[in-house]
């Protein structure tokens, strides 16, 4: 994993704060359709200790302000439904990628599995208006033909 990059950015007269993640991957995890059921996700208490503390400065944010503009975005390496995710949601974020019909919202395909592991959180005043896709370029391609090996997400935000 990477430390969070945070920036406070004005635009149009208006502040906007992007958090950027790369939460702790799920190497060493066992597969999700593998032969042990339910798998064994040590991972996972990394990825929710990451995200309580990301959770935590958010809700600060929001307390000082509730119309603040805030986007975390990035490679959380978890599903949507997921503990980190769920504490990224209580903190007052939505997930964008729930927006889309599952069919079209995913970024990264594992043994044929395809998964949504990288998501875009909008706080409720970042988020009103805002447009979501997956470009799928890479995830569903062979590795010598895609530039990652998760897709990229493009979200509009309006202002």
């Amino acid at each position: 994993s990477r430390k969070p990059l945070a920036g406070e950015f004005l635009f149009a007269g208006r502040r906007i704060v992007l958090v950027n993640l790369h939460f702790r991957s799920k190497g060493g995890d066992d597969p999700l359709f593998g032969r042990r059921q339910p798998p064994l996700t040590h991972s996972t208490s990394r990825r929710v200790e990451q995200a309580h503390v990301v959770a935590e400065f958010v809700a600060s944010l929001l307390d000082d302000d509730p119309d603040a503009r805030i986007v975390v975005l990035g490679d959380l390496n978890d599903f949507e439904d997921s503990v980190p995710l769920q504490a990224l949601e209580a903190a007052g974020l939505e997930d964008l990628i729930k927006r889309l019909p599952s069919s079209k919202g995913y970024t990264y395909v594992y043994q044929g599995n395809s998964q949504v592991l990288d998501h875009v959180l909008a706080s409720r005043a970042a988020g009103k208006g805002a447009l979501i896709d997956v470009v799928h370029i890479n995830a569903e391609y062979p590795s010598t033909d895609r530039a990652s090996d998760h897709d990229p997400i493009i979200v509009r935000l309006a202002f």
